[in-house]
């Protein structure tokens, strides 16, 4: 198995899967946050239903929009719980959303010390994935496909 394919794994489908059993189900409305930049993250999550805005308010006090996260994906400051480090981006929820979450160490003690890395990998790499296709398309086209 290479890099590039940990979203497809046994592994990440299994982590998914940890969250829709166990998780508890939080249902944001839209523009209601699941996390402030500056708040401490604890819980990793995957989205069921809805779309999630990743941003950041820009010196300029414009919002710049960073990436989006969409049904199936995996949702949380992943790195930044890591790193005990506030988190940098805001969260918010550009529609009716649900998710299901769980607190990092209930992740930890179910897939154990020597997944972390795999897990964060993978994280990783829906991150870039997700932020490379959102470079790569104009705004309109990222408007036009939240809807």
């Amino acid at each position: 198995m290479t890099y590039l394919d940990y979203t497809d794994s046994d592994f990440y489908i299994a982590i998914k899967q940890l969250l829709l059993e166990r998780g508890k189900k939080l249902e944001l409305s839209r523009d209601n946050f699941l996390c402030h930049a500056g708040d401490i993250s604890t819980k990793l999550g995957i989205l069921v239903s809805g779309t999630l805005k990743y941003s950041i308010i820009a010196t300029n006090s414009r919002e710049r929009i960073i990436s989006f996260a969409f049904n199936g994906d995996l949702v949380g400051n992943y790195s930044c719980m890591r790193n005990h480090a506030p988190s940098l981006l805001d969260i918010v929820a550009t529609e009716s959303s649900i998710i299901y979450q769980l607190p990092i160490e209930h992740i930890d003690a179910a897939i154990g010390l020597e997944h972390r890395l795999k897990l964060s990998e993978a994280l990783c790499y829906q991150l870039l994935k997700s932020t490379i296709n959102d470079y790569c398309q104009s705004p309109e086209e990222r408007y036009l496909a939240l809807n």
